[in-house]
């Protein structure tokens, strides 16, 4: 369950690619390694910032799993509305294992960014790459019916939603969600749900159709197509 979808591109596309020629050198900086101490100190801090942010509900076990249900953002207009309820269309592809309607949420930069740093990889290498990454994602609801006895579904609610500052034509906003895990129990349902993740929701036509952008090497970039 802890490992939701996360697009870490570049280094899936390294292994996928190395086989047929060198990976191009990376011009980027070397990066510093934290000690363990700041390493803990940082993740006690990100820690103490989700417990004010959501309240008492956030009592995690070892695994990073809440009993009941987080607090679900409620939408303010028609915009907030078509992106969540994208989101949800997203997981449900996932879920279901339709990848072809999944990668539809996919940022069209986020395929070009990767097209330009990995030239050596064909468009079908490319295209696998992401199918691959969506099947890991897919697989995560195997490992939840396996740990949750009469386990339903599980389904992305938003906590927070925030619009950002976007350039004419296109929206752009930061918002957490959690993955509810809904199953059953004597009749009756009971919830539990995870960790926050951060994601960024983009569109390019003024919140007709959405993308959802992960944190990764090239987020920044990623976002001057909208700012």
């Amino acid at each position: 369950m802890k490992k939701l979808f996360v697009l870490i591109i570049s280094s899936i596309l390294l292994v996928s690619c190395q086989k047929k020629v060198s990976a191009p050198v990376s011009n980027e900086p070397n990066i510093v390694i934290a000690s363990e101490e700041q390493e803990y100190r940082a993740m006690e801090e990100a820690d103490k910032v989700l417990k004010d942010s959501i309240g008492s509900k956030y009592n995690p076990d070892e695994n990073g799993i809440c009993e009941g249900a987080p607090d679900e953002y409620s939408a303010k207009n028609a915009e907030e509305t078509k992106l969540i309820s994208s989101l949800e269309e997203y997981y449900k592809a996932v879920m279901k294992k339709d990848f072809s309607k999944a990668k539809s949420y996919i940022c069209p930069k986020v395929i070009s960014l990767t097209k330009e740093k990995f030239p050596q990889c064909s468009d079908e290498d490319i295209d696998e790459i992401f199918t691959s990454t969506l099947k890991e994602f897919s697989e995560s609801n195997e490992i939840i019916r396996t740990r949750f006895e009469g386990f339903k579904k599980a389904v992305p609610v938003v906590s927070q939603l925030y619009k950002l500052p976007s350039k004419e034509g296109c929206l752009l906003y930061s918002l957490h969600y959690s993955t509810l895990i809904l199953c059953t129990d004597d009749d009756e349902n009971y919830y539990a749900w995870h960790l926050p993740m951060f994601m960024y929701a983009a569109s390019y036509d003024n919140g007709r159709n959405w993308y959802f952008i992960e944190l990764v090497e090239d987020t920044n970039e990623v976002l001057k197509d909208f700012r």
